[in-house]
């Protein structure tokens, strides 16, 4: 029989300590209650403003979160991920309780529990906003490179 999907275990102690001290959110979704989360490690809290159990008891708090602009490509990716089975890797940005802008690389599993009930999503989610400020700041810098190039050998009338 299979299980309820808030049936889905904490990670056990011997693991919950590795687990909750990633530096990254894990999860495990179920799909029959798209965008619900039945578990979210506490590490959300720290990079969202947002406790666990308000992700857990609000089923569109996810989606509300994602960035406007990435929302329907992430929900048309999620979908074609979730057709296909298996892994999956999306990027996206989401808006922190702060309206700061967060970039998340999610990387997870769909899978069936053992009972071949509900299909579920366990994930892990990592903050890449750093890596993300460093990309644009050396796109900046190659633009500026490229219009010193360009301005530096054309030649002057005078």
């Amino acid at each position: 029989m299979p299980r309820a999907s808030n049936d889905w275990p904490r990670p056990k102690p011997k693991y919950r300590v590795l687990v909750e001290g990633l530096p990254c959110i894990t999860y495990v979704m179920s799909i029959n209650a798209p965008d619900k989360m039945d578990y979210v490690s506490p590490q959300v809290s720290g990079i969202l403003g947002y406790t666990p159990s308000e992700l857990q008891s609000d089923s569109a708090l996810w989606q509300k979160l994602v960035h406007p602009d990435d929302r329907d490509g992430v929900a048309r990716k999620f979908a074609e991920f979730q057709k296909a089975g298996g892994r999956f890797a999306l990027i996206y940005r989401v808006i922190a309780r702060n309206g700061d802008v967060v970039w998340f690389r999610n990387q997870g599993l769909f899978r069936q529990d053992a009972a071949n009930g509900p299909i579920v999503v366990e994930g892990v989610i990592f903050d890449i906003s750093e890596s993300k400020r460093v990309e644009e700041a050396l796109r900046r810098s190659q633009n500026e490179y490229r219009n010193l190039s360009t301005t530096s050998t054309t030649p002057s009338s005078s």
